[in-house]
């Protein structure tokens, strides 16, 4: 089964997909900030992250995907983001585990197909 770890600032939104990754079969976990996403990634290892871009208090999740790659847990993710343009997206979209920009509004049963695809 495949395990996707969702990275969002938003409860609502963490707990919405979580219920929709599991009703179409995905394990999923989630994470409000980097050291959850660690922590999380040392107790039961995930095969997908799906990462926000803006996840408040000054935080990016280019950020973070630079810090899961320094410490080699980066797993292949989607950036999610109601800003596709966004000129950091540019500094992730080189890395291997890249496999792309989900853009805001999006079909969560679309997102959910989307990542099984990715294993």
């Amino acid at each position: 089964m495949v395990k996707v770890l969702i990275l969002d600032n938003d409860a609502a939104v963490r707990k919405l997909l979580q219920l929709a990754f599991e009703q179409g079969g995905i394990q999923a976990f989630t994470a409000r900030t980097l050291r959850e996403m660690e922590m999380q990634m040392e107790e039961d290892p995930v095969d997908v992250f799906l990462v926000d871009l803006h996840l408040g208090g000054g935080t990016s999740g280019v950020s973070v995907v630079k810090s899961l790659n320094r410490k080699n847990l980066l797993r292949p993710f989607l950036m999610v983001t109601g800003t596709p343009d966004h000129p950091s997206l540019k500094e992730v979209q080189g890395f291997r585990a890249f496999r792309g920009i989900v853009a805001k509004p999006f079909s969560v049963m679309d997102l959910v197909q989307q990542v099984k695809n990715i294993q």
